[in-house]
């Protein structure tokens, strides 16, 4: 193939992209399914602002649960390379352009990678559709990281694999460079199942059998530690900062064992890789979290399936050690539906810190992408051999593409009695999808089946014409891939989606300080369809649920982050846990000034403000409650007490008969380091203003007439520092979660801020691993030039004698 031929490859790639999301490319339009609208979204809206608006340092997130670490906690992407886009562009169009170019990214690095291990451009144009259009992959743009993290598995095992084959060290900084991309995607699951492999590879170098001769296992192993070790400095501007929030995180000591396996792959569910949702887990909620829900399709289809028949043909025993991997894939994927998975979750490091196993089948699916590439160049050898074992598969084939006909034809005539007898004999929802569906589902398998088999013998009976029978199985393998997998992925009007509702806009008229809350029984129930609840976006909007309310600067002591603070956790089970929102004090304590409820609130303290829908309509409206003992952000507190009891603290802070204003709970005695002064202050009257309040400072004028405890329900975070009149001081966790500071009577200009040492250390050790990777990357070539350079002078030299 030449190179103009060579070239129409990606860009053959990037069209197929561009027409299965033709649809989005606009600033109109915005992708919005599941999570995306909720975790994804509203933290990049919020660290784009902080950049392009405040032109701050992304480090700090206000409005989450009181306040939450940004940089850290991965989600966002703040530091992957790619999001710059999001600063450079219109946010809706680099939001979605990310998304489609991560597609692309994902075909084009699976064709290379198959072009470094000997196979043909057809092969890896093959082996690059198969994985770009998996359903895996498909399923994941409303997981942002995870496709920002799978894009890059197949170049940093095409790195590995070039170290492998030439034993260069340059090619280890790549693969290390890579890890660092794929861990700034912001999924460390796919990290964590990457470094699996690779660790596989220390043992089985070559397991696509292109007869490579490996360095020696020692220098293997060293190489491993090497991509670690570089992996390490390269990342830790993100790494330090995200495992300091780890070990204080829900996380810290692990998930237990049923949390873990939830959303494993059940053995029923390999269906799904030739039927789309047989089991119709995308058309009802009922079982979201009693099957696999995490993927919305898994769809290869039949072909890849069948290549890889004749990968395995070729490669014989050679093909073993990439069977092992491709096993081990499945078994991570189906959890706790084997016994080995409760082995690996007791005794392989970090594994019982990752959920839902079926994330791992992204491993399976590369394999199977790998080893169809690879066995269509078997096939098209085996076809030119005459190879017997091919023939036979071959004409089993025909066969199975005749019986497809057949059936075909009959499920095509006898369709409504089939449908009939489906529903009467219980082949329908809850347990099944629809038989209208999955009947025409069958008939495109079969449909396929029928078509497939004849392009093989095709290929078999004409071995000269190639490119013909190329083009009909890529032709083929394209449009089962597009079809079956179209429509995953769900588009919303940008402008609507941005425009504040009518809750957002009530409460963005009370321009003080102050935080909102609902309830999660609110969150949970369904809302009466009317033009207000006309869809899920709007009823997310009109509830103000965890994310929605970062981009309209509203403040919530709720969230929606994977990685929490287990201490403020533990106050939201509290409240969350409550039977009534008066039931403690907390709510008022969290200076929580507003609660959206779609259930009326019987209460003294908590006062109806506006209601958002129908009042005359049942399960039609919502109710804003304002909270008539609210707390201001900061106040003062003359009276301490320090607990250090988990169990006492629970007790204390879970009653109605803790006071807030009067006592506050402290994890240290703070009179160690306060002096007795004196003071006339008997005119002088306790007052806070804040007098500027952004993500990453805080800055309080604060006067008092007596020593007291200035309480913040600010999230009490280490990297926080405070500073009286220029000095520094001490931050206390009080009320368990949140910060004091002791003050001594007088006016004093008090300022919070966060500078975390972690990002700091981090991005020393960064450049660090910058400065090692270019070291390794061009001193051996700059030697070489200088020895060149030294000899030519030499001879040149000794020809003018």
């Amino acid at each position: 193939m030449n190179i103009a031929r060579k070239s129409l490859i990606p860009i053959f790639l990037f069209v197929v992209c561009l027409i299965y999301f033709h649809d989005i490319l606009t600033t109109k339009l915005l992708f919005t399914e599941r999570d995306l609208s909720i975790f994804f979204l509203p933290p990049r809206v919020c660290w784009v602002e902080m950049v392009k608006g405040a032109q701050i340092i992304p480090l700090w997130n206000p409005y989450y649960y009181c306040g939450q670490p940004l940089l850290a906690t991965l989600q966002p992407g703040i530091l992957y390379p790619l999001n710059i886009l999001l600063i450079l562009l219109p946010f809706d169009l680099a939001f979605n352009l990310i998304i489609v170019l991560h597609y692309f990214l994902a075909g084009f690095f699976t064709y290379f990678f198959i072009k470094t291990v000997k196979g043909t451009n057809t092969g890896a144009l093959i082996g690059a559709i198969v994985f770009m259009l998996s359903g895996y992959l498909l399923s994941v743009h409303n997981l942002l990281p995870h496709l920002l993290s799978v894009t890059w598995l197949p170049l940093i095992l095409l790195c590995y694999q070039n170290y492998l084959i030439k034993s260069s060290s340059r090619h280890l900084v790549f693969t290390s460079v890579c890890l660092t991309m794929m861990f700034l995607g912001g999924a460390v699951e796919i990290l964590y199942g990457t470094f699996i492999v690779i660790f596989i590879l220390l043992f089985f170098p070559d397991p696509f059998g292109i007869g490579i001769t490996p360095p020696p296992l020692k220098k293997r192993v060293f190489s491993f530690g090497l991509v670690l070790l570089l992996f390490l400095l390269l990342s830790a501007v993100q790494l330090v900062p995200f495992l300091e929030l780890a070990f204080k995180s829900i996380r810290s000591g692990g998930l237990s064992y049923q949390e873990a396996i939830t959303w494993s792959l059940d053995f029923e569910d390999l269906l799904q890789f030739f039927l789309p949702d047989p089991y119709g887990y995308g058309s009802s909620t009922e079982r979201y979290w009693s099957n696999q829900s995490w993927l919305k399709t898994i769809y290869l289809g039949i072909i890849p399936f069948a290549l890889s028949i004749f990968f395995i043909i070729e490669k014989r025993r050679k093909a073993a050690p990439f069977l092992v991997i491709t096993l081990i894939s499945l078994i991570l994927s189906f959890g706790g539906n084997t016994p080995i998975y409760k082995l690996l979750y007791n005794y392989v490091p970090f594994l019982n810190t990752i959920r839902y196993p079926v994330k791992f089948l992204f491993i399976f699916t590369f394999l199977i992408s790998v080893m169809a590439g690879i066995g269509y160049d078997g096939l098209c050898r085996q076809i030119i051999d005459r190879n017997w074992e091919a023939r036979r598969i071959i004409r089993s084939f025909l066969v199975f593409s005749v019986l497809a006909a057949f059936i075909w034809g009959i499920l095509n005539f006898f369709e409504v009695p089939i449908q009939e007898f489906l529903n009467a004999n219980g082949f329908a929802p809850p347990d099944y999808n629809y038989p209208l569906i999955n009947l025409h589902n069958m008939k495109r398998f079969l449909l396929f089946c029928l078509l497939f088999g004849p392009v093989l013998v095709f290929g078999w009976r004409y071995p000269k014409r190639r490119m013909l029978f190329s083009l009909a199985l890529l032709s083929l393998l394209t449009l089962d891939l597009f079809f079956a997998n179209k429509g995953y992925y769900v588009k919303y009007n940008a402008k609507s989606f941005h425009q504040p509702s009518e809750s957002i806009s009530f409460l963005k008229k009370d321009t003080s300080l102050f935080r909102i809350f609902t309830s999660p029984k609110t969150g949970k129930e369904s809302m009466k369809y009317s033009d207000i609840f006309s869809d899920q976006i709007k009823v997310t909007k009109e509830k103000v649920s965890p994310g929605v309310n970062i981009k309209h600067g509203l403040y919530s002591i709720d969230g929606a982050e994977v990685i929490r603070l287990g201490n403020y956790e533990k106050i939201m089970s509290l409240i969350k846990n409550s039977p009534e929102p008066d039931s403690t004090n907390l709510l008022c304590l969290l200076n929580t000034k507003y609660l959206i409820s779609k259930f009326e609130i019987d209460s003294k303290e908590f006062e109806l403000v506006k209601i958002i829908g129908d009042k005359d309509v049942p399960d039609g409206f919502l109710r804003i409650y304002k909270n008539l003992n609210v707390l201001p952000r900061a106040f003062l507190v003359e009276k301490y007490n320090v607990v250090n009891s988990e169990t006492e603290y629970k007790e204390l802070l879970g009653s109605k008969d803790f006071d807030p204003r009067k006592l506050v709970l402290l994890d240290k005695d703070p009179l160690i380091e306060t002096k007795e002064i004196s003071f006339d202050g008997n005119n002088f009257k306790d007052k806070i203003i804040i007098t500027n309040y952004q993500p990453n400072r805080i800055e309080l004028a604060v006067s008092l007439n007596k020593p007291k405890i200035l309480f913040m329900s600010e999230t009490y975070y280490p990297s926080w520092k405070v500073y009286i009149d220029g000095n520094k001081g001490t931050i206390y966790r009080a009320n368990y979660a949140f910060r004091g500071v002791p003050l001594e009577p007088g006016e004093h200009n008090v300022v919070f801020i966060y500078r975390p040492l972690s990002v700091i250390l981090g991005g020393a050790t960064t450049l660090l691993g910058i400065i090692i990777a270019g070291i390794l990357l061009f001193a051996k070539p700059a030697t070489r030039f200088f020895e060149k350079f030294a000899l030519k002078q030499t001879n040149s030299r000794s020809n003018n004698l």
